[in-house]
C-alpha cells in the first residue's frame, strides 16, 4: 500500500473508531429487548457485559499506543476481537450457547479448586465446596466456548481469517520469539533495544480495534427494541469492508438449536 494512501486510511480507522467509542457512551443504561427476538436474562447479561468489555479494552489499547507502547498494547487488540466476537456468539445462538458458556467458567473453576488442594492453599472445607458446585451440564456449545478457534469456525465465511488475526495477535501475547525479536538488534553481537520496534502496521491493529468494537456493538444494538445506532454501525461496517454483524455456518445454527448430525440422517437431511 502507497505511503499516502495507508496514511489516509489510519486515518479513516483513527476517526472510525473515535465515532464507536461514542456511540458505546451513547448507549442508553437499561436495554429494552425487542420483542421478536428470544434470550434468556443471563445471555442478555453475558451479551452485553461483554460488549461493554470490548470498548474498554479498545480504549485501553489506544492510551498504551499514544505512550508509544504499541508492543504492549497487542494482548489489549486481541482481547478487543475476542470478546467482540464472543459477544456476536453468544447473541446469534440460543441457550446452548449460554449452557457452553457457563460450562466453562464452572470448569475453570473446578480445575482451580483442584490444584488449590494440590498445593495447599486455602481451607479445604472451602475449596471441596467450590469443587463440588462446579457442576458441569453437557451441551453442543461446550466445544467453541471453551476454544476460541471452534467459536471462530462457527461464522461463516469469515471464520478461519478471523482466528488467524487472533493467532497473529498471539505472537505477541505470550512469551515467545516475537517478542524477544522486537527488542534484539541485528547484528554479530546481541544488543537489546530499550524500546522494542513496532510489531505490526497501525493500519492492521487498529482495524481489528474497530472491528472488534462493532460486532461488540452492533450485537448490544440488535438486542435493544429501538435498534438506535443501527443505521450507523451500517456505515461503519462498510468503512471497515466488513460484514455489520456476522452469520453462522449452518451447521452451527443447526446445532445451536439442537439439531444434532445424528438427527440430521434420521431425517434424510444434510446442512
Amino acid at each position: 500500500m502507497p505511503e499516502r494512501v495507508e496514511a489516509e486510511r489510519v486515518e479513516e480507522l483513527w476517526s472510525t473508531l473515535d465515532e464507536l467509542l461514542m456511540i458505546w457512551d451513547d448507549r442508553p443504561e437499561k436495554t429494552a429487548v425487542s420483542r421478536g427476538r428470544q434470550m434468556e436474562l443471563p445471555r442478555l447479561a453475558v451479551v452485553l457485559g461483554l460488549a461493554s468489555h470490548t470498548h474498554r479494552l479498545a480504549r485501553a489499547a489506544v492510551h498504551l499506543h499514544k505512550a508509544g507502547m504499541d508492543l504492549e498494547a497487542m494482548p489489549l487488540v486481541r482481547g478487543t476481537l475476542e470478546h467482540g466476537l464472543t459477544a456476536q456468539w453468544m447473541l446469534h445462538n440460543d441457550a446452548e450457547a449460554l449452557a457452553g458458556f457457563v460450562n466453562a467458567q464452572q470448569r475453570r473453576r473446578r480445575a482451580m479448586g483442584e490444584a488449590m488442594l494440590g498445593v495447599g492453599w486455602g481451607e479445604v472445607d472451602e475449596v471441596t465446596e467450590i469443587i463440588e458446585k462446579s457442576v458441569v451440564v453437557p451441551s453442543t456449545g461446550d466445544a467453541p466456548a471453551k476454544n476460541f478457534e471452534q467459536l471462530c469456525e462457527d461464522f461463516a465465511p469469515l471464520g478461519s481469517s478471523l482466528y488467524l488475526v487472533y493467532r497473529s495477535l498471539s505472537g505477541y501475547t505470550h512469551a515467545g520469539h516475537h517478542i524477544v525479536d522486537s527488542y534484539l538488534i541485528p547484528g554479530d553481537t546481541i544488543s537489546i533495544r530499550i524500546d522494542p520496534e513496532k510489531p505490526l502496521p497501525v493500519a492492521a491493529w487498529l482495524w481489528t480495534l474497530c472491528a472488534g468494537c462493532m460486532w461488540a456493538s452492533r450485537a448490544a444494538d440488535m438486542l435493544d427494541r429501538d435498534r438506535p445506532h443501527r443505521q450507523a454501525l451500517r456505515r461503519i461496517a462498510r468503512v471497515l469492508r466488513t460484514p455489520g454483524t456476522l452469520d453462522l455456518h449452518p451447521n452451527a445454527w443447526l446445532r445451536s438449536r439442537g439439531v444434532t448430525k445424528k438427527k440430521m440422517k434420521q431425517k434424510g437431511t444434510s446442512p
